[in-house]
């Protein structure tokens, strides 16, 4: 049986700050992010057709951030050559808080945005950019 939440409190994106670790102000401008450490895991046969073990390869991590077009365009300007790809590597603090525990923190270690580029269309009321990064590893804490 589930435990009811505290006060029927959902997590919710009201909950949540996107940051770089380095103590600069956090990402106002994001809409969205997502991320993900993804393992290399391959069943091992032995004798007859079931699994003898498993082995276990690398762990691959990724995600997107989705940003007003504005907040891109000032990570960009710091950027020594203009380019997001150019930003260097950084990690960034995504923290939440948790109903029952309190803060909860996951840490994605050396994150490097892998692509720069727009999407404009007629009649926006607000462009948001997604930009793609992979990251060393992530702390779950």
């Amino acid at each position: 049986m589930a435990l009811p939440l505290l006060n029927g409190r959902a997590y919710d994106w009201s909950q949540v700050a996107v940051r770089p670790a380095d103590g600069v102000r956090p990402f106002f401008g994001i809409t969205a992010i997502t991320y993900e450490d993804e393992q290399d895991i391959e069943k091992n046969y032995g004798f007859g057709n079931m699994p003898y073990n498993y082995g276990m390869g690398n762990i691959d991590c990724k995600g997107t951030l989705t940003l007003y077009m504005e907040e891109l365009e000032a990570m960009q300007q710091t950027s020594p050559t203009g380019r997001i790809q150019d930003y260097g590597a950084f990690d960034l603090v995504v923290s939440f808080l948790h109903p029952t525990r309190g803060a909860v923190h996951h840490v994605l270690k050396n994150v490097i945005l892998t692509k720069n580029s727009r999407e404009l269309q007629q009649n926006a009321k607000s462009f948001t950019i997604e930009v793609p990064f992979i990251c060393s590893h992530i702390e779950w804490i």
